[in-house]
């Protein structure tokens, strides 16, 4: 949800006005959500 929240907003903004293609949009924004997920796993499991 954090990505969701913040990161992609954030980007959306910047990729709109920029005239960026929404494939590299998924992919720069796609990032953090996959490594928040492992932290997030990884801190599930740990504790």
């Amino acid at each position: 949800m954090a990505a969701v929240g913040f990161i992609f907003t954030s980007n959306a903004i910047n990729y709109a006005f920029e005239g960026r293609s929404l494939k590299l949009f998924a992919i720069n924004s796609g990032y953090p959500l996959i490594s928040y997920s492992v932290i997030g796993i990884l801190l599930s499991v740990w504790t």
